[in-house]
C-alpha cells in the first residue's frame, strides 16, 4: 500500500458519527476524505446542510482525497476493539484496508466511493 495513517478508533468513530448524521438513509452520499500530510478533513454535503472535520493525523505518502461509505467504515471501526489502528490506502481509486497496528487479528476492507 502506498499511503498509510494511524489513527485513535473512537475519535475516528465519533468523527464520522457528527458526519453521517446530515446523510439520509434514502441516498448514499459519501464521506469525502481529503488526506494531508499533517491533517485529514473528512466532510460530506447533502441537501440537509454541511459537515466537516479536521483532525491531526501525519500520512505516511502522498496526500490524496477519496470517498468513503459512512456506514460500511462505522460497522467496520465499531467491530474493531483495538484503541488505535492503521488505515491503509493505495490511492483514490482502491479499497483501503483497516488492520492493528501489530499483528493480523482482523482485516477489514471497504471499497472507495465516487466523488462529485
Amino acid at each position: 500500500y502506498a499511503q498509510k495513517l494511524c489513527v485513535d478508533t473512537k475519535e475516528i468513530i465519533s468523527i464520522i458519527d457528527r458526519i453521517s448524521l446530515i446523510i439520509s438513509d434514502n441516498f448514499t452520499t459519501p464521506v469525502r476524505c481529503i488526506i494531508g500530510e499533517e491533517e485529514t478533513v473528512f466532510s460530506c454535503a447533502t441537501s440537509v446542510g454541511r459537515a466537516t472535520e479536521r483532525v491531526e493525523l501525519k500520512l505516511e505518502g502522498t496526500p490524496f482525497e477519496i470517498g468513503l461509505n459512512s456506514r460500511y467504515l462505522l460497522d467496520a471501526l465499531r467491530a474493531i476493539e483495538d484503541e488505535q489502528i492503521q488505515i491503509l490506502f493505495n490511492g483514490p481509486n482502491a479499497g483501503i484496508l483497516l488492520m492493528p497496528l501489530e499483528g493480523e487479528n482482523f482485516k477489514y476492507m471497504i471499497m472507495p466511493m465516487r466523488l462529485k
